[in-house]
């Protein structure tokens, strides 16, 4: 199980290729509030388990397979996050 994933509030980046996983642990990874990059290769996801990825504020780039078949909901997570502050 990846419930232990909560416990880590400092992750910001995840990889867990081909896993065969399907939305369950999209519940578990939406609660890394830190996170900035999901690597899922070879798992497989639908709309509404993607949903999850809602809470992540960081969230700049997620990676699986069929991404393709989720391009609009994915564009759509990643345009919601906050603006990061220009460098200088």
């Amino acid at each position: 199980s990846f419930r232990h994933l909560a416990a880590l509030p400092n992750l910001q980046r995840l990889t867990v290729r081909f896993c065969h996983l399907g939305d369950e642990i999209l519940r578990h990874i939406g609660q890394c509030a830190a996170l900035r990059e999901v690597d899922l290769i070879y798992n497989k996801f639908t709309d509404s388990g993607l949903e999850h990825l809602r809470n992540l504020k960081e969230l700049e780039k997620v990676d699986f397979d069929y991404i393709g078949e989720h391009r609009e909901l994915v564009n759509e997570l990643l345009r919601k996050q906050k603006p990061r502050a220009k460098k200088k």
